[in-house]
């Protein structure tokens, strides 16, 4: 409460039913996901422990890349 100034508020919301993970991995992963993808993954534009929103099919997904 001490960090919220004159109407500033506050809401939470559970959001768990609503998002989903589906895990790829492994060496051939890259080629997998240029299937499903337009996205450019390459080392440059996708790096290591970032994430970005990009298509996979006809949906955009936050994809997370750990190495």
């Amino acid at each position: 409460r001490r960090h919220l100034h004159g109407d500033d508020r506050v809401v939470l919301s559970d959001v768990t039913s609503k998002e989903a993970v589906i895990g790829v991995a492994g060496p051939r992963s890259p080629e997998l996901l240029a299937r499903v993808s337009s996205a450019n993954l390459s080392d440059i534009n996708f790096a290591p422990y970032t994430w970005k929103e990009i298509d996979v099919g006809h949906a955009v997904v936050r994809a997370a890349r750990l190495s």
